[in-house]
Protein backbone atom coordinates (compact mmCIF):
# COMPACT_ATOMS: atom_id res chain seq x y z
CA UNK A 1 0.00 0.00 0.00
CA UNK A 2 2.19 2.64 -1.18
CA UNK A 3 5.37 0.96 0.30
CA UNK A 4 3.30 1.25 3.75
CA UNK A 5 1.85 -1.60 5.44
CA UNK A 6 -1.78 -0.65 7.16
CA UNK A 7 -1.94 -2.99 9.86
CA UNK A 8 -5.70 -4.54 10.64
CA UNK A 9 -5.42 -2.85 14.03
CA UNK A 10 -5.19 0.26 12.58
CA UNK A 11 -8.21 -0.10 10.24
CA UNK A 12 -10.36 -1.61 13.47
CA UNK A 13 -9.35 1.84 15.54
CA UNK A 14 -10.78 3.75 12.65
CA UNK A 15 -13.77 1.77 11.52
CA UNK A 16 -14.36 1.93 15.50
CA UNK A 17 -14.51 5.44 15.57
CA UNK A 18 -16.32 5.53 12.61
CA UNK A 19 -18.90 3.32 13.94
CA UNK A 20 -19.73 6.34 16.54
CA UNK A 21 -20.89 8.73 14.08
CA UNK A 22 -22.09 6.22 11.56
CA UNK A 23 -24.30 3.77 14.25
CA UNK A 24 -25.84 1.57 11.47
CA UNK A 25 -23.22 1.14 8.88
CA UNK A 26 -21.93 -2.16 9.16
CA UNK A 27 -18.55 -3.42 10.09
CA UNK A 28 -18.03 -4.26 6.71
CA UNK A 29 -19.08 -0.84 5.56
CA UNK A 30 -16.72 0.85 8.60
CA UNK A 31 -14.04 -1.03 8.02
CA UNK A 32 -13.88 -0.41 3.82
CA UNK A 33 -14.37 3.45 4.86
CA UNK A 34 -11.39 3.31 7.13
CA UNK A 35 -9.04 2.09 4.31
CA UNK A 36 -10.69 4.11 1.21
CA UNK A 37 -11.37 7.21 2.35
CA UNK A 38 -8.71 7.74 5.47
CA UNK A 39 -5.85 4.77 5.44
CA UNK A 40 -5.38 4.41 1.87
CA UNK A 41 -4.71 8.77 1.06
CA UNK A 42 -3.14 8.96 4.22
CA UNK A 43 -0.48 6.09 2.96
CA UNK A 44 -0.14 7.42 -0.19
CA UNK A 45 0.94 11.17 1.23
CA UNK A 46 3.62 9.71 3.46
CA UNK A 47 4.68 7.45 0.43
CA UNK A 48 4.89 9.92 -2.02
CA UNK A 49 6.72 13.09 0.27
CA UNK A 50 8.77 10.82 2.40
CA UNK A 51 11.29 13.34 3.34
CA UNK A 52 8.58 16.62 3.71
CA UNK A 53 6.91 13.76 5.85
CA UNK A 54 9.73 13.05 8.43
CA UNK A 55 10.21 17.01 8.37
CA UNK A 56 7.25 18.01 9.39
CA UNK A 57 7.14 15.56 12.10
CA UNK A 58 10.25 16.81 13.47
CA UNK A 59 8.99 20.44 13.20
CA UNK A 60 5.91 19.41 15.13
CA UNK A 61 7.96 17.23 17.62
CA UNK A 62 10.06 21.01 17.78
CA UNK A 63 6.81 22.70 18.29
CA UNK A 64 5.33 20.69 20.98
CA UNK A 65 8.18 20.93 22.99
CA UNK A 66 8.40 24.36 22.74
CA UNK A 67 4.62 24.84 23.98
CA UNK A 68 4.80 22.29 26.48
CA UNK A 69 8.13 23.88 27.79
CA UNK A 70 6.14 27.12 27.52
CA UNK A 71 9.03 29.44 25.58
CA UNK A 72 8.55 32.63 24.17
CA UNK A 73 9.28 31.77 20.68
CA UNK A 74 6.56 28.65 20.56
CA UNK A 75 4.38 28.78 18.02
CA UNK A 76 0.69 29.93 18.69
CA UNK A 77 -1.96 27.15 18.64
CA UNK A 78 -4.84 27.04 16.28
CA UNK A 79 -8.17 26.92 18.08
CA UNK A 80 -10.51 24.99 16.50
CA UNK A 81 -14.29 24.62 17.92
CA UNK A 82 -16.99 22.11 17.06
CA UNK A 83 -18.46 19.08 16.35
CA UNK A 84 -16.64 16.08 15.28
CA UNK A 85 -17.35 16.79 11.29
CA UNK A 86 -16.56 20.69 11.50
CA UNK A 87 -13.31 19.49 13.53
CA UNK A 88 -12.06 16.71 10.69
CA UNK A 89 -12.35 13.42 11.34
CA UNK A 90 -8.60 12.18 12.32
CA UNK A 91 -8.15 15.56 14.77
CA UNK A 92 -11.79 14.31 16.54
CA UNK A 93 -10.73 10.44 16.65
CA UNK A 94 -7.84 11.70 18.46
CA UNK A 95 -9.09 14.17 20.43
CA UNK A 96 -12.42 12.52 21.78
CA UNK A 97 -10.50 10.14 24.54
CA UNK A 98 -8.38 12.72 25.77
CA UNK A 99 -9.28 14.28 29.31
CA UNK A 100 -9.21 18.58 28.47
CA UNK A 101 -6.03 20.00 29.77
CA UNK A 102 -2.94 17.83 28.15
CA UNK A 103 -1.26 17.42 24.33
CA UNK A 104 -1.31 14.55 22.50
CA UNK A 105 0.58 13.66 19.34
CA UNK A 106 1.98 13.62 17.44
CA UNK A 107 -0.47 11.95 15.04
CA UNK A 108 -0.17 11.54 11.26
CA UNK A 109 -3.42 12.86 9.14
CA UNK A 110 -3.53 13.02 5.34
CA UNK A 111 -1.07 15.10 4.10
CA UNK A 112 0.11 16.21 7.82
CA UNK A 113 1.41 15.63 11.19
CA UNK A 114 -0.47 17.11 14.45
CA UNK A 115 -0.68 17.46 17.97
CA UNK A 116 -4.07 18.40 19.81
CA UNK A 117 -4.71 19.85 23.44
CA UNK A 118 -8.66 19.64 24.38
CA UNK A 119 -9.70 22.80 26.07
CA UNK A 120 -13.01 21.51 26.52
CA UNK A 121 -15.76 19.00 25.62
CA UNK A 122 -19.79 19.63 25.77
CA UNK A 123 -21.49 16.27 26.44
CA UNK A 124 -24.19 15.52 23.86
CA UNK A 125 -26.36 13.20 23.36
CA UNK A 126 -24.56 10.61 20.67
CA UNK A 127 -20.96 11.34 19.74
CA UNK A 128 -22.02 13.13 16.68
CA UNK A 129 -23.21 16.40 18.87
CA UNK A 130 -20.48 16.31 21.35
CA UNK A 131 -18.73 19.98 20.73
CA UNK A 132 -15.13 19.70 21.73
CA UNK A 133 -13.05 22.82 21.46
CA UNK A 134 -9.51 22.02 20.66
CA UNK A 135 -6.11 23.52 20.44
CA UNK A 136 -3.77 22.01 17.15
CA UNK A 137 -0.21 22.39 16.05
CA UNK A 138 0.04 21.28 13.09
CA UNK A 139 2.87 20.92 10.29
CA UNK A 140 1.18 19.85 7.03
CA UNK A 141 3.69 18.48 3.90
CA UNK A 142 1.57 17.08 1.24
CA UNK A 143 2.37 20.45 -1.35
CA UNK A 144 -0.69 22.84 -2.07
CA UNK A 145 -3.05 21.48 -4.80
CA UNK A 146 -1.90 17.84 -4.17
CA UNK A 147 -4.63 15.93 -3.82
CA UNK A 148 -3.89 12.71 -1.52
CA UNK A 149 -6.92 10.55 -3.63
CA UNK A 150 -4.83 11.35 -6.67
CA UNK A 151 -1.60 9.89 -5.40
CA UNK A 152 -3.59 6.41 -4.95
CA UNK A 153 -2.78 6.26 -9.28
CA UNK A 154 1.40 5.79 -8.49
CA UNK A 155 0.68 3.25 -5.99
CA UNK A 156 1.12 -0.27 -5.90
CA UNK A 157 -1.66 -2.38 -3.66
CA UNK A 158 0.40 -4.72 -1.38
CA UNK A 159 -2.18 -6.49 0.56
CA UNK A 160 -0.68 -8.83 3.14
CA UNK A 161 -3.79 -9.45 5.12
CA UNK A 162 -6.37 -11.42 3.39
CA UNK A 163 -9.17 -10.07 5.59
CA UNK A 164 -7.70 -6.75 4.16
CA UNK A 165 -7.63 -7.71 0.61
CA UNK A 166 -11.30 -8.23 0.89
CA UNK A 167 -12.66 -4.80 1.71
CA UNK A 168 -11.02 -2.96 -1.40
CA UNK A 169 -13.37 -1.92 -3.68
CA UNK A 170 -12.70 -2.71 -7.30
CA UNK A 171 -13.00 0.75 -8.30
CA UNK A 172 -10.27 1.39 -5.79
CA UNK A 173 -8.28 -1.47 -6.71
CA UNK A 174 -7.88 -0.38 -10.62
CA UNK A 175 -6.46 2.87 -9.73
CA UNK A 176 -3.46 0.79 -7.94
CA UNK A 177 -1.07 -0.73 -9.68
Amino acid sequence: MCGREIEVSEVEAVAGALGEVNPAWTSRALRREALVTHLFPRAAAGSAYPEESALARTELERDLALVLGEASDAPAPTIFAGLPRELGFEKWRRARGLEPGGWSGPFEDVGSWFAVRVVAREPGAKPVFVHHELELLERRFLPEGVVAESLLDDCELLVGDPELADLVPLAVRSRMR
